[in-house]
């Protein structure tokens, strides 16, 4: 019986054996998945820091984005204030420069006015000038009789 014994023995001990080859065969194999998984993982750490990092630039560029475009309404807005002031300016320049040609246009009425007035002043003068004249002749010539 011992030899039964023994015989069971080494039936159990090659028993173990295969069931510690497997175990171990199957943690091989859940090891080596688990490396695989370990490092797949890593790859999806490495690309969602670079997807955040993209993330961070396309922020910070949007961020930029939009305070141009604020500054660039805030411009516009101050350029359509400027337009409009000069608008109005130049329509008060407008009415300043008509109201300036009427008073051209009055005083050269006044001057052509003025200019036949002394036109007829001088013919009038030179036709009083010719008359005291003949009038002082006519006086010299009663007088020296």
């Amino acid at each position: 019986m011992e030899a039964i014994g023994r015989a069971k023995l080494s039936l159990l001990l090659c028993a173990s054996n295969i069931v510690i080859l497997l175990a171990l065969s199957c943690i091989g194999k859940v090891t080596s998945d688990l490396d695989s998984v370990v490092e797949e993982g890593l790859k999806l750490k490495e690309s969602a820091e670079a997807i955040q990092t993209t993330c961070s630039q396309w922020r910070e560029k949007i961020r930029l984005q939009e305070e141009l475009d604020l500054t660039a309404v805030e411009t516009i807005h101050s350029l359509t204030t400027k337009v409009q002031d000069l608008e109005k300016e130049c329509e008060s320049l407008k009415k300043q420069t008509e109201t300036a040609l009427k008073a051209r246009k009055s005083a050269e009425a006044q001057a052509e006015a003025m200019r036949k007035q002394s036109h007829g002043l001088t013919v009038e003068y030179d036709r009083l000038v010719d008359e005291m004249g003949r009038l002082k002749k006519k006086v010299a010539q009663t007088d020296g009789r």
